[in-house]
C-alpha cells in the first residue's frame, strides 16, 4: 500500500487502511469466521484506492485463535476487465445502430449475432435469424454460394468476399444487396469468426434496370428507323 512500517502499523491495525464501509464489512467477516474471498478497497499512501481480493481464515497461532489474512492486489485486473465491458457496450451499441446490415457468421456459415439495421431490412426478429444458415435468406431462384468458397474463407485460403445477391423478406419481397463477408482470426491466427456486411442496394438495381430498358428501346426505335 505504499506504507513504511514507522508511519503505518498494519500490523497492529490491519483494518486501518481499509475504506470505511468495508472496513465495518471486513470486520462483521471477521467475527463470524467467514473465509470466503471477497475484493475490499484499501487506501494507499496519498490517498489512491487500490483493490484488494482478501481472504480470512480462522486458524490458531500460537495456542490462541487467529485470522489468517491473504490478499491480493487486483486493481489492475479489475479495471482491465471494466475497460473490456466498456468496449464491448460501445462495440455492440456501433454494432446494433450502424447504417449497414451486419452478421456474425460461424464455421457453418450460422448467424451468430444479426444487427437491427440487417434484422429490419429482412422484417425478421433475432431469435428468427440466429442459428440459420446466412444462405437460407437468399432468393432460391439465384445461385447460391459455393460451400467450397466459405470453407476456403474459414480455412484461410481467402480473407474476403464480395458479391452481391438478392435477398427474401419475412413476407415473401426481394431486396437487392452488396454483401462483403471478411475473415476474423484470434490471437493464434485460427478462425474465431466472420463478419458480413450488407448493404441495400435496390434503389441502385432498378436504377440499372431501368437504364438496360431504356437503352433496349433505344436500340429498337434504332433499328426500326434504319429499316
Amino acid at each position: 500500500f505504499g506504507y513504511r512500517d514507522e508511519d503505518h502499523a498494519l500490523s497492529s491495525a490491519p483494518f486501518s487502511s481499509l475504506v470505511a464501509d468495508d472496513r465495518e464489512k471486513q470486520m462483521q467477516r471477521e467475527a463470524e469466521g467467514k473465509g470466503a474471498s471477497t475484493v475490499v478497497r484499501h487506501r494507499r499512501q496519498g490517498g489512491a484506492i487500490a483493490l484488494i481480493e482478501q481472504k480470512l481464515t480462522s486458524i490458531v497461532y500460537q495456542g490462541r485463535p487467529a485470522v489468517l489474512t491473504v490478499n491480493r492486489d487486483v486493481t489492475a485486473e479489475v479495471e482491465s476487465r471494466a475497460a473490456l465491458v466498456a468496449s464491448e457496450e460501445r462495440f455492440r451499441s456501433l454494432f446494433d445502430s450502424a447504417p449497414i446490415g451486419i452478421a456474425l457468421l460461424d464455421a457453418n456459415r450460422k448467424m451468430t449475432v444479426v444487427n437491427q439495421t440487417l434484422r429490419e431490412m429482412l422484417g425478421r426478429t433475432h431469435d428468427e435469424m440466429r442459428g440459420t444458415d446466412a444462405q437460407e435468406f437468399t432468393n432460391p431462384g439465384q445461385e447460391r454460394l459455393n460451400e467450397g468458397l466459405y470453407r476456403s474463407l474459414v480455412d484461410g485460403s481467402v480473407r474476403f468476399m464480395v458479391r452481391d445477391r438478392e435477398m427474401v423478406r419475412a413476407d415473401g419481397s426481394t431486396v437487392w444487396s452488396h454483401q462483403t463477408t471478411s475473415r476474423v482470426e484470434d490471437e493464434q491466427g485460427r478462425f474465431a469468426f466472420a463478419i458480413r456486411t450488407v448493404t441495400d442496394i435496390s434503389d441502385l438495381k432498378r436504377t440499372e434496370d431501368a437504364l438496360r430498358s431504356s437503352q433496349n428501346d433505344l436500340m429498337q426505335l434504332s433499328m426500326q428507323s434504319e429499316s
